[in-house]
């Protein structure tokens, strides 16, 4: 990389994260500012950097890596948190709408493949939850939510969401390594996430809580 390419790059990485050089082994990333938080204590994370794109902090595994837990936004501009960094296995934790009559509110898969339109995506799976192949939709509701869903369904994907698609594009292009879990929040067509019984309510606060620990039990080992 060149000095011109280095400069550029500290300037993305100031705008992006709010550090000049992300030095990071392995990073978390979310769409949930509540999960964020939760990482952040759980990980006893540091350094929080807040006047920035993607608000993020730092934290130190067990073997002493250093890595980062980055509230991203949702939908397409959360691919952007990848050109903040290079080489570094990255972790999403997020929700996702079921489309098969079998999968439950609560249910955690992993993403072994996503798909966005004609385009596909291999993630690197960990083997800690039942794969699945994820699909695209750039929104939750209305015609172009039901568009999505439907294109989705024709691709065979199991799950649909808004944001791991374009994650992996720029994972590759930036060659970083991608894993991807998802707790299920809704059953479109069947089950809106507005209208969960407590049963169901009880499941997801369960369900999305034990992929927070489990991910931080396991992230700090990688």
């Amino acid at each position: 990389m060149n000095e011109n390419s280095m400069q550029q790059k500290e300037k993305i990485n100031m705008t992006l994260l709010g550090r000049k050089k992300c030095n990071v082994d392995i990073v978390i990333i979310t769409p949930i500012h509540s999960a964020f938080i939760k990482f952040c204590d759980r990980l006893s994370a540091e350094d929080v950097k807040m006047n920035c794109f993607f608000e993020n902090a730092l934290f130190y595994q067990k073997n002493s890596k250093r890595g980062m837990v980055v509230f991203i936004p949702q939908g397409m501009s959360a691919q952007d948190v990848m050109f903040g960094f290079e080489n570094v296995h990255v972790f999403f934790y997020g929700y996702a709408g079921g489309l098969e009559k079998n999968i439950e509110v609560g249910n955690i898969f992993e993403i072994a493949r996503v798909c966005k339109s004609s385009e596909e995506y291999d993630l690197l799976s960990m083997g800690w939850y039942k794969t699945v192949k994820g699909g695209y939709s750039p929104c939750m509701l209305g015609n172009v939510a039901d568009r999505y869903q439907k294109r989705a369904l024709l691709d065979n994907c199991n799950i649909v969401e808004m944001e791991i698609a374009g994650c992996a594009q720029a994972a590759k292009e930036n060659n970083n390594l991608l894993s991807a879990f998802v707790v299920i929040s809704d059953i479109p067509g069947k089950t809106n996430f507005w209208d969960l019984n407590d049963y169901e309510k009880k499941q997801f606060n369960m369900k999305k809580n034990e992929l927070i620990d489990t991910l931080t039990e396991r992230v700090e080992y990688i």
